[in-house]
């Protein structure tokens, strides 16, 4: 299984390459454009606060799939 960093990673990459294309096409440019900029700015607080929302409202749904939080601490503490 793809880990909870790796998932957010492709989730953050595909949403910047999607506001991309959207910026591409002449009756969503605007919005395109402000997406990829907002996508770029939360790529750099991430980078630098070390902090991803992503990876929270990942580990959200994997809690709601049946693994309990004790499971999940005991993981993320193994993984450091």
């Amino acid at each position: 299984m793809i880990s909870i960093r790796r998932q957010a990673l492709i989730a953050n990459g595909l949403l910047t390459l999607f506001a991309g294309l959207l910026a591409v096409v002449p009756r969503s440019r605007e919005a395109g454009q402000l997406l990829t900029l907002l996508m770029g700015c939360s790529l750099v607080f991430s980078g630098l606060g070390d902090y991803c929302g992503w990876e929270r409202i990942l580990r959200r749904f994997r809690l709601g799939a049946g693994e309990s939080s004790d499971q999940l601490s005991s993981r993320s503490s193994r993984n450091g």
